[in-house]
């Protein structure tokens, strides 16, 4: 943060000046963005009879600044030079009052005052650079970048730094049910977290494989009395059937994974369960509905469904 100091000569004339303030100038803050100025007291005994005095000197803006040394000889000249820390992190011009003095007799004299100015030039912004997430042979894989969700394609300028980007270790495409599992980075990396330190334009590719082999789903689905139900509706995820007359259904093509079943019918509560597919193989589940407490049934009146749905419900209670 460079520094443009200025400054003006204000002395406060003592009855002999015994003190006078000299080469006063700022410095850049080297060290934990500090604003630092520097400047020099000069003391001299002006004629042979002036007594052995001590000097003073302070940053008026500054509390606590105020300093002594040792008593100057009559007729001798001493410079001080004296270095203060004026003010941490700064982002507007500052003006300090440097004062300086002598005493004599205990009694403090002011012999010259100046006053410094440091003009401020705040710092540049950092530099910025084109991040680029591409992924491969799928797009629109959603993932992280620090605490942002992104998805690719991704490009972006952003500020010169270090950014740690996650990929998803699996990924399903929505469009085709296709799972896909993450395999590496375009430097052969295989861990689907990487750090990345933006010094420069970068583009970073994650290479994605099918994952091969599909599972089966079978089952029955089951009502009052354990009778099969046909024309349930049978949903799993995005994929979708509709069971026969003897309750059966089945799904195939189904990526290994988690997944969310629900079966849905007119006369029936909704199931749904959770279930896992983890390999490549056929599974068989039976599913159990409960009946509805109350039933709405097309043409009848009020009193002809109350009396059926009684019936169904007291069947369902044995």
């Amino acid at each position: 943060m460079p520094f443009y100091p200025t400054s003006t000569s204000n002395p406060i004339k003592a009855s002999t000046p015994y003190v006078t303030i000299t080469n006063v100038w700022s410095e850049p803050p080297e060290i934990d963005g500090k604003a630092g100025s520097k400047f020099t007291i000069h003391a001299t005994g002006q004629t042979a009879d002036t007594k052995e005095a001590t000097v003073w000197f302070q940053v008026k803006e500054i509390e606590g600044s105020k300093a002594y040394t040792d008593p100057v000889p009559p007729g001798q000249e001493v410079s001080y030079q004296l270095e203060v820390t004026l003010q941490q992190d700064v982002t507007t011009d500052l003006t300090y009052t440097i004062q300086a003095g002598h005493v004599e007799n205990g009694t403090e004299i002011q012999d010259d005052q100046k006053t410094l100015t440091v003009k401020v030039t705040p710092p540049p912004p950092p530099p910025t650079h084109t991040l680029t997430v591409n992924s491969t042979p799928i797009e629109g894989v959603t993932f992280t970048i620090d605490t942002k969700t992104a998805t690719t394609p991704y490009t972006e300028t952003l500020p010169e730094g270090t950014y740690t980007i996650t990929m998803p270790a699996e990924w399903k495409d929505p469009a085709t049910n296709k799972r896909y599992r993450f395999k590496q980075w375009e430097d052969g990396t295989t861990n689907p977290t990487r750090t990345i330190n933006l010094t420069a334009d970068t583009t970073i590719t994650a290479t994605y494989e099918e994952i091969v082999g599909y599972a089966t789903l079978t089952g029955t689905v089951k009502g009052l009395l354990g009778l099969p139900v046909a024309n349930a509706k049978v949903s799993l995820d995005t994929m979708t059937t509709t069971t026969d007359q003897n309750g059966k259904f089945t799904i195939e093509n189904i990526p290994p994974g988690d997944y969310t079943i629900n079966v849905t019918h007119p006369l029936y509560e909704i199931y749904t369960e959770t279930i896992s597919l983890p390999e490549p193989t056929t599974y068989t589940v039976e599913i159990q509905l409960q009946i509805k407490k109350t039933i709405k049934y097309a043409g009848l009146g009020t009193a002809a469904g109350l009396i059926i749905s009684l019936l169904l419900l007291a069947v369902r209670r044995r």
